[in-house]
């Protein structure tokens, strides 16, 4: 089944973002889904793109 579009460019925008602050991306295979998860460059640790993009906020917030 496909994804509606709307998701779809919510997804790559979201994906271009962390991509572009350096961030490294993995797709898994879950129980029910697949999911992508994102290598964050500073501590090395591995998040789930909620997560990922949190992270991120924070940092953009406290490098003023």
């Amino acid at each position: 089944m496909s994804m509606p579009l709307h998701l779809v460019l919510k997804h790559a925008a979201r994906a271009f973002v962390l991509w572009g602050s350096g961030w490294k991306h993995r797709r898994i295979k879950g129980h029910t889904e697949k999911c992508t998860e994102w290598r964050d460059p500073v501590s090395g640790l591995w998040h789930r793109e909620d997560a990922a993009l949190r992270i991120l906020y924070v940092e953009a917030r406290h490098s003023r």
